[in-house]
């Protein structure tokens, strides 16, 4: 009994994968049957142009959801995840759904923004069928999967993981209102384990810190990067004020908040100054008795002014009437927050007149664009220095050695008085 449904787990993986060919499970993109195929198309693929967003053609159609035709008929645009045909997006009426690959602005772009618009402000319905999940239920199904060697389902999740490639978001079990207590309480805590939950899901875990007996210091949230909501902290600390009520409730003896970071800097939007943000977190914090800690994580807030992301031009070109820049450091070497929205105040040498130009990093991969249609002198070239001002938060952190280029260099200058 003590491994019999991991050894079941594993028949149920084996039997979906088959042969590994040698490889790892996690280098398999589909069922065993479409493997060769695919094999031989990615090397025949080698020195072809590598389109972004590009799609496999062979070993399709092997795994369909119930919803298939339905989508279909709706004019979605499928792509291929692990041998399933998955809706990408969706093509409106007269138009077919077909990529049209390109470097430059994608063809399915508007329809993708339709999808989000119409999801924003009516109701969608996902097809979810390509995410794979495992229902273990059953009067005894909380004590057999803690009976797995070596920290019960934390460590059956590690296992899988690391022999099969397959990643548990989730376990549920149990088939009453409570499985997910049931299950955890068959877990054990250490002394400094942090709980990660949803808040719909507090509740269950303050009843199960209880029943095993451990010492919850608090609760920590976040109120997300580069936040310009000063209101955002008010709401969480209310809400952590409900929470730390409940804890005290069940007998747990809650004495530590942490309201995370989130603290913004000056780029090019305007933000709250830190007095308006202190100010409503100090009026929050009078609900909770002074012996409660309160700690805060203003990493980027400290550090950000205190240093400039130097690069330089490698080349430019004019392609599809378009001006590019080449960076000698692009997302990989640690300008990848433009890719979430950020923009950088930049600085340049020149003092011609701006014009648009797009802007890329070093390496070859598609996705390594800095930016798009910024404003720039018009006569920068190859030597010329950029500046990105703020950059001394997730930028040296972020880069990698990807395609074989350095990491920055870290000069530091003291300032004089």
């Amino acid at each position: 009994m003590r491994r019999r449904l991991v050894d079941w787990l594993d028949r149920l993986i084996l039997a979906r994968l088959g042969p590994l060919l040698g490889l790892s499970r996690a280098d398999l993109k589909g069922p065993a049957r479409g493997i060769a195929y695919q094999l031989t198309e990615t090397l025949g693929l080698l020195y072809e142009m590598h389109w972004p967003f590009r799609q496999v053609e062979t070993a399709r159609g092997i795994r369909r959801s119930a919803l298939h035709d339905r989508l279909a008929a709706k004019g979605a645009c499928f792509g291929e995840v692990s041998g399933w045909e998955r809706a990408n997006w969706y093509a409106p009426e007269g138009v077919e759904p077909r990529y049209a690959y390109s470097y430059e602005r994608q063809n399915w772009f508007p329809y993708s923004a339709a999808e989000h618009r119409a999801t924003r402000e009516n109701v969608a319905l996902f097809d979810q069928t390509s995410f794979g999940k495992l229902l273990v239920q059953g009067r005894d199904a909380a004590r057999e999967l803690n009976r797995y060697p070596d920290g019960g389902v934390y460590a059956l999740r590690r296992a899988l993981a690391e022999r099969h490639g397959v990643a548990l978001e989730e376990v549920i079990v149990g088939g009453g209102a409570d499985g997910v207590i049931d299950l955890l309480s068959q877990a054990t805590l250490e002394p400094g384990d942090e709980i990660v939950c949803g808040w719909p899901s507090f509740p269950s875990y303050v009843l199960t810190a209880a029943k095993l007996g451990a010492d919850l210091a608090g609760l920590t949230f976040h109120v997300g990067s580069q936040c310009r909501n000063p209101e955002n902290w008010r709401v969480g600390i209310e809400k952590a004020r409900t929470v730390f009520d409940s804890m005290a409730k069940v007998g747990l003896k809650p004495r530590l908040l942490d309201i995370g970071g989130g603290f913004p800097v000056r780029h090019v939007k305007p933000i709250p100054s830190i007095e308006v943000i202190g100010g409503v977190v100090n009026e929050a914090l009078k609900a909770f008795p002074p012996e409660v800690q309160v700690i805060a994580e203003p990493g980027r807030y400290r550090v950000s002014a205190a240093g400039y992301f130097v690069c330089r031009v490698m080349g430019s070109a004019v392609r599809a009437g378009k001006r590019w820049l080449h960076l000698d450091a692009g997302l990989f070497g640690g300008i990848i927050e433009t890719t979430e929205g950020l923009k950088y105040r930049i600085r340049t040498d020149r003092s011609g007149p701006d014009i648009t130009w797009n802007v890329a990093g070093p390496t070859c991969d598609s996705v390594d664009v800095v930016l798009r249609d910024e404003p720039l002198p018009s006569d920068l070239q190859e030597g010329d220095f950029f500046y990105l001002r703020n950059a001394g938060a997730y930028t040296t952190a972020y880069a990698s050695e990807f395609n074989g280029f350095p990491l920055p260099m870290v000069r530091v200058f003291e300032s004089k008085p």
